[in-house]
């Protein structure tokens, strides 16, 4: 999505639980990620994202992301990304660790490939877009 000249990606509603076990009840709260100002920021941090499908089994690394209510806002706190796997499904885990309880949801590989091959597209469709 775009706000205000910003890219965001979001991740989609959080569960809340521990790392392995996560219950959905909140439909409000979403967590984004930035990915920049321009499309090509965004297709870039996409694909680097995207690359950590590729790295081993409970790989970890931070970036920035935005928990809040329907609408992404300048306050950023650190996300955990997790490459996990779960017998054939590769996934990313985004996570953000609040007291004792992980707020956390899920990507699969082949939706997050779906994303970042709809923005080629839409990149090629549009390449005045900025």
């Amino acid at each position: 999505m775009k706000d205000d000249g910003s890219y965001w990606l979001s991740v989609g509603n959080l569960g809340v639980g521990t790392d392995l076990l996560q219950i959905q009840f909140d439909p409000v709260f979403e967590l984004f990620i930035p990915l920049g100002n321009t499309l090509e920021e965004a297709l870039e941090k996409l694909k680097d994202l995207q690359s950590l499908y590729k790295k081993p089994r409970l790989f970890t690394t931070v970036v920035d992301g935005c928990l809040a209510a329907i609408y992404p806002n300048d306050k950023l706190e650190p996300v955990t990304v997790t490459s996990r796997r779960l017998a054939t499904v590769k996934l990313l885990s985004f996570s953000v660790q609040r007291d004792d309880i992980v707020r956390a949801t899920y990507i699969s590989k082949m939706d997050f490939g779906s994303l970042v091959f709809s923005l080629k597209m839409y990149k090629k469709i549009h390449p005045k877009e900025k």
